[in-house]
């Protein structure tokens, strides 16, 4: 290898730990988002299960629903456990 690319091999490091960084923040900024968004859902579920009365009937409705609307959100089936 030579001097040059041995020295351009070290600054194209550098780089490649650049974009790693900027991968795993942009991964964390998209987790965050994530959870904030699974908890809004769960805020809102649980509300109208106590003030509106929906029950698991209605939570396995929606998640009928919601696979029919948006096929390619993933995450939001109707909990099995418990049964």
């Amino acid at each position: 290898m030579s001097k040059q690319l041995a020295t351009r091999s070290a600054e194209f490091s550098k780089i490649l730990k650049i974009i790693q960084a900027g991968r795993a923040s942009a991964y964390q900024s998209v987790n965050v988002a994530l959870i904030d968004t699974y908890w809004a859902v769960g805020e809102h579920l649980s509300l109208k299960v106590s003030d509106a009365g929906w029950g698991k009937g209605t939570v396995q409705e929606l998640s009928i629903w919601l696979l029919a609307k948006a096929p390619d959100v993933k995450g939001f089936s109707a909990s099995t456990s418990g049964e």
